[in-house]
């Protein structure tokens, strides 16, 4: 079944690579192995789609989906958890705004509507202790139509 996802997912990788607030941040569709996890880093992860189409033998389908974001800032142990998560809500911001920027300068072709709709947040330590992470996790909503 055709989608829009992947084409999607590269736009906004670009664009994110692109965004002077994130420079230095390693920024990968889905997980960069084999390269070594940066201590901050961003990956465009999984989508979850609808499809529909407006009438029997239309040329088109609308696809709504929901992209996960994933934003994980890490550090050593003693780093406080508070500064790891404030760095991770951050980086955040910054993708909510580069998201929201877009939408006002134009959308990739097919791309009607995109918006970060929902944020949580996560912790965790390496088995060894010797390495704290902070995790938040944006949830974006995006409406597309393509043509079939």
């Amino acid at each position: 079944m055709p989608s829009t996802i992947p084409r999607f997912k590269g736009a906004l990788l670009a664009r994110l690579q692109a965004d002077a607030g994130l420079a230095g941040i390693q920024i990968s569709w889905g997980n960069p192995h084999p390269a070594r996890l940066a201590d901050e880093l961003i990956i465009i992860d999984a989508a979850t789609a609808l499809q529909t189409s407006g009438s029997l033998g239309a040329r088109e389908r609308d696809e709504r989906y929901r992209l996960d974001i994933i934003v994980s800032v890490s550090g050593p142990a003693r780093a406080t958890q508070q500064s790891l998560e404030e760095r991770a809500f951050a980086l955040a911001a910054v993708i909510e705004k580069s998201i929201t920027d877009w939408r006002e300068s134009g959308l990739p072709q097919g791309v009607l509507w995109v918006q970060v709709e929902g944020i949580s947040s996560g912790e965790a330590f390496t088995p060894q202790g010797d390495t704290r992470e902070a995790s938040v996790f944006l949830a974006v909503a995006v409406i597309a139509r393509m043509a079939l």
